[in-house]
Parts: structure tokens; C-alpha cells; sequence
């Protein structure tokens, strides 16, 4: 706690700080490394102030008023509080769901309704398609074992790095000579360049 608070704290006050931050981060949105510094910051001057009023000063007033502006930007407010009991994604309902003995299965072949009944008519459908069309079947497997050469020959080729050898200067000059001469390029209707 020292590390996290500073050395000039005695024992009492540093499990003062530490309560105190650990009620903001259960009570508050605290999102980020600034709303978590501003949390550490509200916690020390919450400590100073407590001090101050023990110790009868009459300078209280300034570090009240950076206090609140300190709620104010860090919005630690009760509009802003997290309710403990509310879900925040769906992913805790779910969580809470298996903790308390609820497993779905969210598959189970039952047709339960119309997006399942088209699923099963598309699934048919394309069966059906498949085996009774002569020719497409042959057509999708041989496409499929393209597919799969393609995709082998790629990764052959990342595997040892195979580039041919293209020279684009020989590319760009075959187009222009003929049997070892350059062509000329005509515009329409003007001279030879």
C-alpha cells in the first residue's frame, strides 16, 4: 500500500485510503488509467480534509472546493454509480445463469420456430440440389479440390518464398520491338515519333 499511496502515511491512514478507493471502484464506473488516478487523488484529499478538520484549521474550504471539482470531472456522481445487482452484458446473465445450475443447449434439432424451419428447408434444399442434379456435384467437388490446390500452392509458396523472375523492363519493351527493331507510334492523323 505504501508503493501505491506514498511513504508519508502511517497505517491508519493508508487503510483510510485504501477503503475508501476500494468503495469508489466498487460503487462508481470507474473506466481508465485518469478516472482511476482521479479516484487516487479524491482519496488522498478526502484523507487531508479529515485531517485538517481534525486539527481545527480554518483552511478547509480550499481543499473542499477541489474535492468537488474533482466528483465533478471524474462525474463520481449517483447518476453515474454501478448498481451492483444490474447486469452490464449478456455475457454476465449468462455467467449467472451456469453459476446457479441453468445450462442451455442452444441446438437441439427441435424446430422451435420460423428461422429453424427455413434452416432446415435451405439445408434440404441445397441436399436435394447436391445429390439429384446431374453435373453439380461433380461441379462444387471439383471446385472445392481447385480451391484446395490453390490454397496449398499459396502456402508452398510463402513457405519458400518462390518469386519468378520478372524483369518489368523486358515486359514493358516486348510490346515495342519487332525482330530486333523499335516500332514507331503513330498518332491518328499526325507524324511519326
Amino acid at each position: 500500500m505504501r508503493r501505491k499511496w506514498g511513504e508519508n502515511y502511517d497505517d491508519d491512514e493508508l487503510n483510510h485510503l485504501e477503503d475508501l478507493y476500494r468503495g469508489l471502484m466498487n460503487t462508481q464506473n470507474i473506466t481508465g488509467a485518469l478516472q482511476i488516478d482521479q479516484a487516487q487523488k479524491l482519496c488522498k484529499l478526502s484523507l487531508e480534509i479529515d485531517n485538517r478538520i481534525r486539527a481545527g484549521d480554518k483552511e478547509v474550504d480550499k481543499f473542499m472546493s477541489s474535492y468537488d471539482k474533482i466528483i465533478k470531472s471524474a462525474e463520481f456522481t449517483p447518476k453515474n454509480a454501478k448498481n451492483a445487482t444490474d447486469f452490464d452484458s449478456f455475457a454476465e446473465v449468462a455467467y449467472w445463469l451456469e453459476k446457479h445450475g441453468k445450462i442451455n443447449k442452444f441446438y437441439d434439432d427441435v424446430t422451435r420456430d420460423v428461422i429453424d424451419e427455413s434452416m432446415k428447408n435451405i439445408e434440404s434444399y441445397n441436399q436435394r440440389l447436391y445429390i439429384n442434379e446431374g453435373g453439380i456435384g461433380e461441379e462444387i467437388s471439383q471446385r472445392l479440390n481447385l480451391l484446395k490446390s490453390a490454397n496449398q500452392m499459396e502456402q508452398n509458396s510463402s513457405v519458400y518464398d518462390i518469386q519468378p523472375d520478372f524483369d518489368p523492363d523486358e515486359y514493358d519493351n516486348e510490346g515495342y520491338i519487332i525482330d530486333g527493331e523499335e516500332d514507331e507510334f503513330e498518332p491518328i492523323g499526325g507524324e511519326t515519333v
